[in-house]
């Protein structure tokens, strides 16, 4: 198992020892300019279990500094969670295109790790009509 913390997507196979590998196998290079900016928070690499993509976000670390009400803290949350999963859903894509040419049905995991969440308000939130991922 390896675990990979704060790669940038450009990073692979961009230091010019690779040249000759690089030109063999697919690269960020060759993916659409959306796919070409954005690093992978964690990324944990399994023989048996395939690839697990995590992002992490702090959300709601300073809400009670900020004087905000529980509704403007949970529209705050919902809308950075709302980002992180697209987030995720470009780590997924960048990962099935570099290893396209080698295991093109590994399995991608994803996960989004929410350190200063109560289990509460992210349950409050997802059930909300407007959380996030339904595009309201």
């Amino acid at each position: 198992m390896f675990v990979i913390s704060q790669l940038a997507f450009s990073d692979y196979f961009n230091q010019p020892c690779y040249a000759a590998a690089a030109g063999l196998v697919p690269r960020s290079a060759g993916m659409a300019s959306q796919y070409r900016r954005g690093d992978f928070d964690l990324l944990v690499i399994h023989r048996h279990h395939g690839v697990l993509v995590a992002e992490i976000k702090a959300v709601g670390l300073n809400a009670n500094e900020l004087n905000k009400s529980v509704q403007e803290a949970d529209a705050d949350i919902a809308k950075r969670v709302g980002k992180a999963l697209n987030q995720l859903n470009k780590s997924e894509a960048v990962v099935r295109h570099l290893t396209s040419d080698v295991a093109p049905t590994l399995p991608v995991r994803k996960t989004l790790m929410l350190p200063y969440i109560a289990r509460s308000q992210l349950m409050r939130m997802l059930a909300s009509p407007s959380r996030p991922g339904t595009g309201k």
